[in-house]
């Protein structure tokens, strides 16, 4: 009686069909993925920058401002939504708002107090529309805020949308990437700036919170050194 190999029975071939078809579907996933990663890289380090803040004690410190107003200075709607609308709403919150626009030192240089106003604020609000995506002082105050309060978790940064921003018009990379992942509010929606003003006055207040806790922890060391 002949003794049936699998090689005489086909066995080996399917088992080299079945690899093969495994090797090329791994492959193409790997592809997929990598492709995709590379065209949506930015939305990417957006969520990641997101999820780790989710995850970090933000830092103690002292603040001077509740929230940094980041506007088009030529875009005369969204300042008249800021005066009439969002400022008396953070005023009834007892939060306290530093607007370039309003309370720029004249004669300074815009981006040097900028820079300072942010490093004393706990969050940041940016109204968007098409004039403040063009505007380079506009998008030097994002990216400053970017850094310092999603890269490096020192608070929260906020955008809101009050104009239709289209995510082709938009040229810094990490802010096209969270309007394409509508990572804002929307004025057009109801109940959308009540609940961004609650928001805010909860995680201002604990900020305040833990900068007095340090200012006090200061205060008893230098008094032990005395």
């Amino acid at each position: 009686m002949t003794t049936a190999t699998g090689k005489m029975l086909g066995c080996d071939d399917d088992r080299d069909r079945v690899f093969i078809y495994g090797l090329v579907s791994i492959l193409i996933t790997l592809f997929v993925t990598v492709s995709i990663l590379i065209v949506f890289r930015h939305e990417a380090l957006v969520l990641t920058h997101l999820m780790t803040l989710r995850r970090i004690r933000h830092q103690a410190r002292h603040i001077r401002y509740d929230v940094f107003l980041s506007t088009s200075v030529v875009n005369e709607a969204d300042s008249a939504w800021v005066c009439e609308e969002l400022l008396p709403v953070l005023d009834r919150s007892e939060m306290t708002c530093y607007w370039p626009r309003r309370d720029c030192v004249p004669g300074c240089v815009e981006m040097e107090e900028a820079s300072k106003r942010l490093q004393e604020s706990a969050s940041v609000l940016v109204v968007l529309s098409p004039d403040y995506v063009k505007s380079p002082a506009c998008l030097f105050q994002f990216k400053q805020a970017y850094r310092q309060m999603l890269k490096h978790g020192r608070g929260r940064l906020i955008l809101v949308c009050r104009s239709s921003v289209s995510r082709r018009d938009v040229e810094d990379a990490k802010l096209r990437a969270m309007v394409t992942l509508r990572l804002f509010y929307s004025t057009a929606r109801a109940g959308h700036l009540e609940r961004l003003v609650r928001e805010l006055n909860q995680f201002c207040s604990e900020m305040r919170e833990k900068g007095n806790m340090v200012a006090h922890a200061y205060e008893e060391i230098a008094m032990d050194e005395m």
